[in-house]
């Protein structure tokens, strides 16, 4: 081999080094409900070999949001806002460049408060949205990239707090999760309606609970609610072919002892399925579960540094790191995962933002 060959092959093994000690850049983009902020709106990078966090540029065109969604194809974010007078409330849409940078497109008010959760159909036909204040779940066109205008809501009245609304497994069926009555309403959508799903009407939880969000399983076949009052977990077991959820577990998000003021925020499944992680307000901590082999959840930690008020957290893509939105915190921590056990390491990375209530990756 001559020495010039050499050199190329040495120069190509310090880059690749190189670029393996410096991971990939993933893109996320983090929510503020700081009133003053004029761009509340982070696009937030995050180094995966590290676990640093940085921001990359800021947006305006929302106020107080407080939840976002990305399309199935990767091109819309959708964000829950109010009016600039505060007193209509709806869904701002966005395009997102290949860098990840926002431009307003449009918005779609309505009278009263500001929805708390916003998600899309998988095909992307509709998007959906929840209202804790209206007490109810709305559902709008969404064709050729354009946010349409409502094409039917559900109301139930006496402060049932809609609080979350995502399409199951299959696609075919919509779970609506309200926190006053204690239940998950199940819906199908056609032409453009809310429909019952006949096979069962709704899942009802103990009195009190305050059902808040939920997730679906890798393997399609299981759901965790996560009940915000009661500070637990529901494990249920889900037919995805009926849309139909069945209880065999609740378990406390909180250690032994513990007797303050708490509440439940967000609930998360690990890519690999292996571990469910829940958030706590009050007691300040990242619940650290291990999904047995029979569904169950085993509590394995309690991870409190650098958590202040978790109002939401966000598992990166890789499965490697997790972020937390320390709303009282103003700031956004990260966390290192241990692939085995699933366990928490603070990695002494963080960003400070005022008031951060939601982080989102992109795909």
């Amino acid at each position: 081999m001559n020495p010039e060959m050499k050199k190329y092959l040495f120069i190509l093994a310090i880059f690749a080094i190189l670029t393996q000690a410096r991971g990939q850049d993933v893109l996320f983009y983090a929510l503020s409900d700081n009133a003053s902020l004029d761009e509340p709106i982070s696009l937030c990078k995050l180094d995966t070999a590290t676990g640093e966090i940085s921001i990359v540029e800021s947006f305006a065109g929302v106020m107080q949001g407080n939840y976002m969604a990305i399309s199935p194809d990767g091109n819309h974010l959708l964000v829950t806002s109010k009016n600039k007078n505060r007193n209509r409330g709806g869904l701002v849409q966005f395009s997102i460049a290949d860098d990840g940078s926002l431009t307003f497109l449009r918005n779609r008010f309505k009278p009263g408060g500001m929805p708390c959760h916003v998600s899309f159909t998988p095909d992307g036909k509709y998007a959906m949205s929840a209202s804790y204040g209206d007490d109810q779940v709305s559902l709008y066109t969404f064709k050729d990239g354009v946010l349409g205008p409502q094409t039917d809501q559900v109301v139930k009245p006496d402060q049932s707090k809609g609080h979350y609304i995502q399409s199951g497994p299959s696609s075919t069926f919509v779970h609506a999760v309200f926190l006053g009555q204690d239940k998950v309403l199940n819906f199908m959508i056609e032409d453009g309606s809310f429909v019952e799903n006949p096979n069962q009407l709704y899942f009802s939880l103990p009195q009190g609970y305050g059902p808040r969000h939920m997730v679906f399983h890798p393997n399609n076949m299981l759901a965790y609610i996560l009940n915000e009052l009661d500070a637990s977990v529901t494990g249920c077991a889900y037919n995805a072919d009926k849309g139909v959820l069945n209880e065999f577990q609740n378990i406390s998000m909180l250690p032994d002892g513990f007797e303050g003021n708490n509440s439940g925020a967000a609930i998360r499944l690990h890519p690999n399925g292996w571990f469910l992680y829940a958030s706590n307000r009050g007691h300040n901590s990242i619940v650290v579960y291990q999904v047995q082999n029979n569904a169950t959840l085993v509590p394995v930690q309690h991870a409190t540094e650098n958590v202040n008020w978790p109002r939401d957290f966000n598992i990166s893509p890789d499965g490697k790191f997790l972020l937390v939105a320390n709303q009282k915190g103003d700031s956004i921590s990260v966390f290192s995962i241990d692939q085995k056990t699933g366990m928490l390491t603070p990695t002494g990375n963080r960003i400070l933002m005022p008031g951060p209530l939601a982080i989102l990756f992109l795909p």
